[in-house]
Order: structure tokens, then C-alpha cells, then sequence
């Protein structure tokens, strides 16, 4: 049963791991220093020594209250989770199963081609001259966390260079910084106590599923939780400044953000630029848009009928005869520039008016514009434009062209459809708008500027550093990179964890309302469309990118011969542009599920539970430790394994049989031939010892073979190796071992022998049923595997070094412990 535990002031949950398997109590998830969620084997009434069970009055006491202390607000969160409200909610959540780029659900998380590239924390700058403005900060939460037992806490100042660790494995003990960015009371961007209990409740949910699609990786969740209140201007360093949240996308960056159609009018000098019914007019664009603005359509162009004072397809200024030109589906308006009046006649059909027009150009025209620099006047239609040098003599010869490649430079997308057109007097340049982003062209010929196409409010990066910066600073640390990664580098330290990130939840603009790229995820609170009882399996999707798992939905642009994953690689075979039938999966829909491929994307595998067989190789002097399918060379182990591993066995070892390709049970080198052998229940294979070719004649029996084993040796051992110190060869088997005669592959008399007393100081749990064994030459130690640890012994005294056992993790690679 599912128990809250508390520590011992002082205690350290590292030191416990043993007394917890003794007592089978399995630890889920740690609510900041003290306080663990576990499964307690059902009637426990003492915790083992250092910790102490809470009663359900007092955790519902902790609980309760408008705290916004960290550890209360994780131990409410976790109460929530059970409540009937919140059960209900996830029952019915909407747009379940749904595709991350359904139209059915909400906007796709993490876009394809974003301007954070993976990897790459606290990219994207502010454009010059720019910066984000402080303003106050506060922050609630929690203090630092208490020193672990082998790692020292960072201290904020201390910790400017510090990096982290970017994890190859989701296992074993991961530490998540959820930040939430609060804002200001009053102004549009805060948020409540309740929806940020809430959205602990949803990490916690999502994080935990995450954790039991693999039990074996014993990931154990900590939430360190702060709550940071900043206040800075929204948008400050937009492209396009002072437009309405909605212009740009909204907060969360998904909305339909862009503009209807712009013009310059010249007579005044100003820039107009129009959206649904209004719009909005810069005098300089540097300073924003003019006080009192936007303003509705409607009552201020004077004249125009209903239909055009909401979504007008295009608008210019025509320098002939200073008047502006207004489209709306197969009409126009002409509008008085002096009075802003529409002249009277007006609207007119399109058709018959601008003579020359091929059908498809006599209604809903995308955008038009005069340029100043020819004279001439431009309009747009789908992938399509037409040229007029004098509207009177018609369309020019030669038209419509395509857009590409004569408006060179252009993104894919802006090749068709193309939002509004814009003559800027200012700069003498062209531009070009689509959704919420445009391009320009200083000069057309040569294409699209440089940088360009650049959004009109912020990118990503941008609209992240402008509350983040902030945000760090008041939990003192730097700006940019190097404060994200000090601030995640202390999350390591300070809880001992494998591995750690940050999670900002916030109302500011976020470009986008769900993205990641290690060390740290952002998500808008409101989830876009995908609404808030779906935040557990967003932040699930958006923890397995920090963890290396790539999107499968389609319009991510993920393809089936690309590759993913650290500790694996492994190709992306679930990607919805795949040929053949994909399954429903988190990095591709709405669904709690994973598919086949996911696992080793976030390295779950082979190695995750024991070591199968261990081998040095005289031919090379390299370490192999072999498990699953898998095996990993190390030439050096102090550096850590060779690049490229783990690799499959298949194809690696040349020549061996199915059986052999998977699941080897023991491996050793043999001195006296210079061979390679691995086992594999009753049988043996042997290799060239220089190319791993598998010699003729194999596999052969155990038996008859190896002479003088007895039968439950012959059925088939656990580990073996070569010793150098005496030329024989070893074979374990349960509680026994055998020792054979190197020259005559006989075993010794007096054999086999028990593991316990022979192999001085091996705990018990070392004295039988080891996985695999090995010498290493380099070092002239023997070394047992058995589950997730192992020993070292000295190669002439058979005795077990001091400080033994040790875990694989770390040590050899990552490893649940």
C-alpha cells in the first residue's frame, strides 16, 4: 500500500537503499528533502531505522493551508491526485488517444524546426538594443535542500560554471525543478494556488506513468518546487511592438497569430496594419503602435459596407492617384486618403476593374502592395502573382508568375498563401507576411533578406529569456545558460540524483505552449487546447525529449531512417511518416502508452537488470560486458566504454548461431589459443581471437568438452574466466565453482568447490548464482556482476578489495541501481 515516509533530520535516503530492500518498501517519488511517497508492503507499522511513517491525519494536516511552501504544495498534490474531482477529470480528459497535430485536439507540442534546437538550453537572445526589464522578484518555495552524503550542495553563487549532466538513461533517481513564474496580480499573466496544485497533481501523474512503463528502471521522481513572481514587460523586443497578444499567437504562442493585411500611406507616413475587425497604425514602428490603438474598422474608414469592416483580404496605397485600395472576396473599395472616406461608386467588382486579370485573381486576393522602387503594383493569389505597370494597359505580359523563384529565399511555407504585403518608405524594402511571421526584401532579385523570416512579436528563445532571466535572478542565479545550468547542476548535487532538469510552468508569453530542449522544459498553464487534466501526458511527452526520445507525429517531420536516443540508438520506427501500420504512443498522440521503439529511445534495455557475461580479450586488451542483444566494448574502462556501444551481438560476432545472439549466459578468452568463447545453456561456441569469427565445427556440448564437469555444469553455467595469475580457467555454477586446466580444458581435482570461503570476504549475496566474470589483464583484477553491483578481487590472493560492492552505475555505465 502507498505510504507517505518521512526522513530523519540528518538521515540520507542514499544510505537507506539497502534497509528499504530488506524491509520491501519501494520508494515512487520524494516531495522535496524529507518527505517520500512508497509502497509499504500491506500491515507495516514501523519504517525501517531513519525514517518514520506519517499518519493520515498528519499528512492531511501538512497538506492543508495556503503555504506556498514547496514540500506542502507537492504533499497536496498528491492528495489531490485521489480526490474524486480530479479522478473524474482524468476519466473523461478530452482529445484522448487524439494526435499531438489532430485538428481535434490542441496546437502539437514542441514544433517542428524550432529556434531552440535540442541540446542547446537558453538559446535565442533579444534583439539588440533590447533587454527584458527586471521589474520586482519574489520567490516561495523551498530552501536548499540538505547536503547528500557523498555530493556537496551547490551554493547559487558557487555554482555559476557549474553544468550538468545531460542524462544518456532515464533511471534510477531523476530531480525535477519545477519553477513556476507567477505574475503580478492584476496583470493577465498570474495564476492561482489552486491551478498550481493542480498542475503538480498532473506532473506528478505523468512523471509517475512515465516511471511504471518500466519497472526495472527503478526511476525514483523528486520535486523540488519553487514559485517565483516576476513582473516584466510582455513582448518587450517584439519585431512588430505593442500589437495585442492575440497578433502574436497569444501567450502560449498557438494561436492564429498574423495579420489580415498591412499598407503604408504614404500621405502621412504611417503603417497600418489590419486584423479581423480592427486595426492598428505605427507612426515609427521602433516606438510601438500609436496611443489608442487598435481601433475598430468600422467607423473609422468611413463609408465601407459590413462585410469589409472585419477580415479584409488586401490593402495598398496606390502613389498614381493617393488613393487606398481595399479587397474583400470578388470587390473593392477606394478609399479617400484625405478624409479616409470610401469614394462614392465603391465597392466595385474586382473583375472587369483591373484589366487583365486571369478568374482566379478576380476574388479573394491574399495580398497586395504597390513597390515605389519600379512603381509597380503586385498582387498575390495562392502560389501565384500578377505585375501591373500601368492598371489601364492591363496585366503585364508574362503573368502570373509563380512566387517561386522569383521572390527568392522564401520558406516552404510562404510559397503559397501568403498572408499581407508591405512597401516600407523607411527602408526601401518589401515584406511579406504569413501567420505569425514575416520576411523582407531590401531587394527583390536578391531574395530574402538575411535572418529572415523572423516572427512579428518574439521566437521561442526570446520570449523565454524575458521572464526566465528574471526568474533565475531571483533564485540567484545568472542569466541565460550558464544560470539554467548552475540552477540544474545544484538540482544534481543537492539531492544526489542521476539526473535532473528544470520544468517552468507560466502565463508570460512562451512562444509556444509546450516545448523541451535539456536541461529544461517550459509549458503555458493552460495547455492550449489540449486543456489542464492533459498536462500529465504533455509533460510526459516533453520529458521523454530531455531523456532523448524523438516526436513520431507527423508533422514534426520525423522520418523512419533517422535515429534516436543516447544510451541506445535506434531508428525512429514509430514515426507517423513511416510506411506501414504505427501504434498509439506518447511521443505521438494524446495516448498513455508506448510504443515498441520509445524503451530504448530513453534507454531501457538490455543492461538494466544484470550483467550477462563479462570477457577480456587478449587479442585487443578490451573489456566486453554483454547483455540482452547488446554488448559494449571497453578499451580503456577508466574512460568509460568505447563510442558507438552498446551494439548488437548479431553481425558483431561473426558466424554464430540464432541462440548465440542473445541472452549469452558466460564468455572468457583463453591464453593458451588465443580464442574467444561464449556459452549458451549446453552448448559453446569458439572465435578466432582476432576478427570474432566463429571457428568450424560449432557450437559444440559443454560436455564430453570440458572434461570432468559434472552434469550441472554440463546443462549449462553461469559466468567463467581466464586467470592470469595461475593459467587456469574458472566456471560458476549456483553456490559452486570448477577449475580447469588451461592446456587440457580438465578440471582440477577437488572440484568443484563452494563460492563462499574460497573467494575470501565476497558477501553472501556474492556466494552464488553470480552473472558473469572476468580478469582484466591491465589491472590484474578478477571482477563477479551480480544483478546491479559487483566486486573486484585480487588476482593472486582471491581476496575482495576494500570498499566492495559496488554499483555497475557510474562505475562502468548507467545502471539502475
Amino acid at each position: 500500500m502507498e505510504r507517505i515516509i518521512e526522513l530523519d533530520e540528518g538521515v540520507h535516503l542514499a544510505d537507506l537503499a539497502d534497509d528499504l530492500a530488506r524491509a520491501g518498501v519501494v520508494v515512487k517519488q520524494r516531495l522535496g528533502a524529507r518527505l517520500l511517497v512508497a509502497e509499504v508492503p500491506s500491515g507495516t507499522e514501523r519504517a525501517p531505522r531513519g525514517l518514520r511513517l506519517l499518519t493520515a491525519d498528519e499528512v492531511t494536516r501538512r497538506a492543508s493551508g495556503t503555504s506556498r511552501d514547496g514540500d506542502r504544495l507537492a504533499l497536496a498534490a498528491r492528495l489531490r491526485r485521489s480526490s474524486p474531482e480530479h479522478l473524474r477529470r482524468k476519466q473523461n480528459r478530452p482529445h484522448a488517444g487524439a494526435e499531438w497535430d489532430s485538428p481535434t485536439g490542441g496546437a502539437r507540442p514542441d514544433p517542428a524546426d524550432g529556434d531552440l534546437a535540442a541540446g542547446t538550453p537558453g538559446a535565442g537572445t533579444l534583439p539588440a538594443g533590447t533587454a527584458a526589464r527586471p521589474g520586482a522578484v519574489t520567490t516561495t518555495g523551498r530552501s536548499a535542500p540538505p547536503e547528500t552524503a557523498t555530493l556537496t550542495t551547490r551554493s547559487a553563487g558557487a555554482s555559476a560554471s557549474a553544468t550538468p549532466t545531460k542524462p544518456e538513461r532515464l533511471i534510477n533517481e531523476v530531480a525535477v525543478g519545477l519553477v513556476f513564474v507567477d505574475a503580478p496580480e492584476g496583470s493577465g499573466y498570474g495564476m492561482d494556488l489552486d491551478e498550481i496544485v493542480d498542475a503538480i497533481a498532473e506532473v506528478q501523474d505523468g512523471t509517475e506513468w512515465l516511471a511504471d512503463q518500466q519497472p526495472t528502471a527503478n526511476i525514483t521522481w523528486t520535486y523540488d518546487i519553487r514559485i517565483v513572481t516576476v513582473d516584466v514587460e510582455p513582448w518587450t523586443g517584439a519585431r512588430w511592438p505593442g500589437l495585442p497578444d492575440e497578433w502574436y499567437g497569444g501567450t502560449d504562442g498557438t494561436g492564429n497569430a498574423g495579420i489580415d493585411a498591412a499598407l503604408m500611406r504614404s500621405s502621412n507616413g504611417r503603417i497600418y496594419l489590419f486584423r479581423g475587425s480592427e486595426y492598428v497604425r505605427y507612426s515609427a514602428v521602433a516606438n510601438g503602435i500609436d496611443a489608442g490603438y487598435p481601433k475598430p474598422i468600422a467607423g473609422n474608414w468611413k463609408g465601407l459596407p459590413a462585410s469589409f469592416t472585419s477580415g479584409i483580404d488586401a490593402a495598398f496605397m496606390r502613389e498614381s492617384n493617393q488613393k487606398i485600395y481595399f479587397f474583400k472576396g470578388d470587390q473593392y473599395a477606394r478609399i479617400d486618403t484625405t478624409t479616409s472616406t470610401m469614394d462614392a461608386g465603391y465597392p466595385k467588382p474586382i473583375a472587369g476593374n483591373w484589366p487583365g486579370l486571369p478568374a482566379s485573381f478576380t476574388s479573394g486576393i491574399d495580398a497586395a502592395l504597390q513597390r515605389k522602387d519600379n512603381d509597380k503594383i503586385y498582387f498575390f493569389k495562392g502560389d501565384q502573382y500578377v505585375r501591373f505597370s500601368a492598371v489601364a494597359d492591363g496585366v503585364d505580359a508574362g503573368y502570373p508568375k509563380p512566387l517561386d523563384p522569383n521572390w527568392g529565399g522564401m520558406p516552404d511555407d510562404f510559397q503559397e498563401g501568403i498572408d499581407a504585403a508591405l512597401w516600407r518608405d523607411s527602408n526601401g524594402a518589401v515584406y511579406l507576411f504569413k501567420g505569425g511571421s514575416y520576411v523582407r526584401f531590401s531587394d527583390v532579385p536578391e531574395g530574402v533578406d538575411e535572418g529572415y523570416p523572423a516572427p512579428l512579436g518574439l521566437s521561442r528563445g526570446e520570449a523565454e529569456l524575458l521572464w526566465r532571466d528574471p526568474a533565475m535572478a531571483a533564485l540567484g542565479h545568472e542569466a541565460g545558460a550558464t544560470g539554467l545550468d548552475a540552477f540544474v547542476a545544484n538540482l544534481e548535487s543537492s539531492y544526489g540524483v542521476d539526473a535532473a532538469y528544470a520544468a517552468f510552468f507560466t502565463r508570460w508569453p512562451v512562444g509556444w505552449f509546450g516545448y523541451a530542449g535539456y536541461p529544461r522544459l517550459v509549458m503555458h498553464l493552460d495547455n492550449d487546447g489540449w486543456g489542464r487534466s492533459n498536462i500529465d501526458s504533455v509533460f510526459a511527452h516533453e520529458t521523454g525529449h530531455i531523456f532523448g526520445a524523438p516526436d513520431e507525429y507527423a508533422s514534426s517531420n520525423c522520418r523512419c531512417d533517422s535515429t534516436a536516443g543516447r544510451f541506445y540508438t535506434l531508428a525512429n520506427g514509430n514515426c507517423a511518416n513511416c510506411d506501414g501500420a504505427t501504434v498509439a504512443c506518447i511521443m505521438k498522440s494524446n495516448s498513455l502508452a508506448v510504443c515498441s521503439f520509445t524503451p530504448k529511445h530513453l534507454g531501457w534495455g538490455p543492461f538494466q537488470t544484470s550483467v550477462d557475461a563479462a570477457l577480456w580479450r587478449g587479442s585487443n586488451d578490451a573489456v566486453y560486458l554483454f547483455s540482452g542483444d547488446e554488448y559494449i566494448r571497453y578499451t580503456d574502462v577508466g574512460d568509460g566504454r568505447d563510442d558507438g556501444y552498446p551494439r548488437r551481438i548479431k553481425g558483431a560476432w561473426v558466424g554464430i548461431p540464432t541462440a548465440f545472439q542473445s541472452n549469452i549466459d558466460a564468455a572468457l578468452w583463453r591464453e593458451s589459443n588465443g580464442k574467444i568463447y561464449l556459452f549458451k545453456g549446453d552448448q559453446y561456441v569458439r572465435l578466432e581471437g582476432s576478427n570474432a569469427t566463429m571457428d568450424a565445427g560449432y557450437p559444440k556440448p559443454i560436455a564430453g568438452n570440458w572434461n570432468g564437469l559434472p552434469a550441472s555444469f554440463t546443462s549449462g553455467i553461469d559466468a567463467a574466466f581466464w586467470r592470469e595469475s595461475n593459467d587456469k580457467i574458472y566456471f560458476f555454477k549456483g553456490n559452486q565453482y570448477a577449475r580447469l586446466t588451461t592446456a587440457t580444458a580438465t578440471m582440477d581435482a577437488g572440484y568443484p568447490k563452494p563460492i563462499a570461503g574460497n573467494w575470501t570476504g565476497l558477501p553472501a549475496s556474492f556466494t552464488g548464482g553470480i552473472d558473469a566474470a572476468l580478469m582484466r589483464r591491465d589491472n590484474h583484477k578478477i571482477y563477479f556482476f551480480r544483478g546491479t553491483r559487483y566486486v573486484r578481487i585480487d588476482g593472486e590472493t582471491s581476496a575482495m578489495d576494500a570498499g566492495y560492492p559496488n554499483w555497475i552505475d557510474k562505475n562502468w555505465m548507467p545502471f539502475p541501481r
